[in-house]
């Protein structure tokens, strides 16, 4: 794509120069969906791209791999974080970096990154993908929430439940919003699930071979409602009259050590012990959901949980709260079971119904998965986001004429 600068009439052919900004480099489901965007654009594209991560991580060495990544908020020594002369200078150095490569376009994975926006304050347009609902986005004060209402030009809602809260909640107007789902890369959730066979995973966590699986993914916390997978998971093991035994695992890193003590102490009093189980992180949780015969969504406010769509690939079949977020989305057209409310109760039944009834899970297993590789594959996305770059930089090139 070709561009013209006023500014500077020397630079009229030149690469389309497009900076994002993730949140963090975590193992959770916005980082790694932009690390896929970023790829599919870098193999796809010839354009000048750069990253900067807010908080610093664990994944910085896969941002690092595929272009130029800084860190917004300097990493400190141990709890200690660096002084306020260190980190403004360092401020200073990212506002001047920046501002002589002068990047076309700004993307932003999350709703959470106003702050580095306002103290760029670079002229260049913003898209923010949104992946937040009512919870998160409550969590946004003052300039990062300011920052976030008044500097996107493109609000990119990542579910149509996304969409409908920032329309309700800050009146934003239907001509900004673009939609473009999470999206995986087929080849990395199927290559990470044959890195362990079935039989060895069953060995390893002590399954036998003809026990069923049902899985929950996400942080150990109330918003993912790992409790009310626990309450979940007592109920059918209560309830359940099968000849298969039952045992649920859920995968996710612990972010609220009180719930985590709160749902342990829960499972010990239940006396379920042996059936349900907290896995902790898992750096490749694919094996584990292909292990999965039923994933359960429980989470209470969650925009469109990106391990809907890797289960779903995998053939899994999921049970969702109707009010979780965007899982609904997912599960309509009879790739998933929906269930009113938020009752473990509820999500119980509807679990003994469809464990008890093979050819249903597979039926909707199958459904699942025929949907995420027509909707939700990189290669589906990806060019979305890339046409949503294209669209503002062409608007500052217009700018810039004028």
């Amino acid at each position: 794509m070709l561009f013209f600068r006023k500014k500077n009439k020397s630079r009229t052919d030149e690469k389309l120069r497009v900076l994002f900004i993730t949140h963090g480099a975590y193992f959770t489901g916005a980082p790694i969906s932009l690390l896929a965007i970023v790829r599919y654009i870098r193999e796809h594209y010839d354009w000048d791209l750069r990253i900067l991560v807010r908080k610093h991580g664990p994944l910085m060495d896969r941002h690092e791999a595929l272009a130029p990544t800084e860190v917004f908020l300097l990493p400190g020594e141990g709890d200690q974080r660096p002084d306020k002369a260190t980190q403004s200078a360092h401020y200073k150095r990212l506002k001047r970096d920046y501002a002589a490569w002068d990047p076309h376009v700004i993307y932003s994975n999350t709703a959470m990154n106003g702050d580095c926006i306002e103290v760029f304050d670079l002229p260049a347009p913003v898209a923010v993908h949104v992946r937040e609902l009512e919870r998160t986005l409550k969590q946004l004060k003052g300039m990062r929430l300011e920052s976030f209402l008044r500097r996107t030009d493109i609000f990119v809602a990542v579910s149509e439940a996304v969409r409908s809260h920032l329309k309700k909640a800050y009146n934003v107007p239907d001509e900004k919003f673009r939609l473009a789902h999470a999206a995986i890369e087929e080849d990395a959730v199927r290559s990470g699930a044959a890195q362990k066979t079935d039989a060895d995973l069953r060995a390893e966590l002590g399954i036998a071979e003809n026990d069923f699986v049902v899985g929950g993914v996400g942080f150990v916390g109330l918003r993912k409602g790992v409790d009310l997978f626990v309450e979940t998971a007592i109920h059918v093991l209560r309830d359940w009259q099968g000849d298969r035994p039952v045992t649920f695992l859920w995968i996710g890193e612990t972010t609220e050590p009180a719930t985590e003590t709160a749902v342990l102490e829960r499972i010990r009093e239940a006396g379920v012990t042996a059936n349900v189980r907290l896995l902790g992180l898992k750096e490749n949780p694919y094996p584990y959901m292909r292990l999965f015969d039923v994933l359960l969504m429980t989470s209470r406010d969650d925009p469109f949980p990106r391990v809907n769509i890797e289960c779903g690939l995998l053939g899994t079949p999921m049970i969702t709260f109707e009010e979780s977020g965007g899982s609904r989305e997912f599960a309509e057209g009879d790739c998933g079971v929906i269930v009113p409310g938020f009752e473990p109760a509820d999500m119980a039944a509807a679990t003994i119904q469809i464990l008890h009834d093979d050819a249903r899970r597979a039926q909707i297993g199958e459904n699942a998965r025929k949907k995420v590789e027509s909707r939700y594959l990189i290669g589906v996305v990806g060019p979305k986001v890339a046409s949503i770059i294209q669209e503002l930089a062409a608007r500052r090139a217009e700018a810039t004429k004028s």
